[in-house]
């Protein structure tokens, strides 16, 4: 876990940030939305499957382009912590642990939705 006392390693040590509850998708966004406009993401293996996700990301759909800095204002993590989580995470396998328990949000499902994709 990357946190105060336990400290980042090069060779791809586990990354925990403490999100402000209810901000994961948004922060979930924020990935997506690096991936996309760094060219990060696999467009092949997405287009079959996912129709319009760039447009909403990009905020061509909504007026709010999906960014790192507007997950910070939601979840705490710094803009740059999240572009560089990143380009870490797409430089070798990683997997994204959401964790469908008691949640203290209006809508408690939300969140394993959007890390599913």
């Amino acid at each position: 876990m990357t946190h105060e006392r336990v400290p980042h390693t090069s060779h791809g040590a586990p990354s925990w940030l403490p999100l402000v509850p209810g901000s994961d998708i948004a922060l979930m966004l924020a990935l997506a939305h690096t991936l996309v406009t760094e060219g990060r993401h696999d467009r092949a293996f997405l287009s079959p499957y996912c129709v319009g996700f760039e447009r909403y990301l990009l905020g061509v759909s909504d007026g709010c382009p999906k960014t790192a800095e507007w997950a910070e204002g939601l979840s705490e993590i710094p803009a740059a912590t999240i572009r560089g989580l990143v380009r870490r995470m797409a430089t070798t396998r990683t997997l994204i642990n959401v964790n469908h328990s008691l949640q203290r949000v209006s809508v408690a499902n939300t969140s394993p939705l959007p890390a599913a994709v």
